[in-house]
């Protein structure tokens, strides 16, 4: 068989905003409150939410090569980055 390259967007991608893969800052604020015995608010953090997408988008690419890799549907997926 053989073995043709596609260039697709991830299909079913949801978003960020307003979804289960949008930030949550009041957590991670709350729980370095708890750890360090503190109360922080978001003016003592700086978040970076480039580098959160990007771990985000790629681990969602391992998972989803991996998932249809077992189905044997694909051979390899190439992560481009967000555009």
């Amino acid at each position: 068989m053989k073995t043709q390259k596609i260039e697709t967007w991830l299909p079913l991608f949801p978003g960020y905003y307003c979804t289960f893969l949008e930030p949550d800052e009041s957590m991670e604020i709350d729980s370095w409150s708890n750890e360090h015995n503190k109360d922080y608010n978001y003016d003592d953090f700086e978040f970076n939410y480039d580098d959160y997408y990007e771990n985000v988008n790629e681990n969602s690419c391992y998972f989803i090569e991996a998932k249809l890799q077992e189905l044997n549907f694909i051979k390899k997926i190439t992560y481009q980055g967000m555009r």
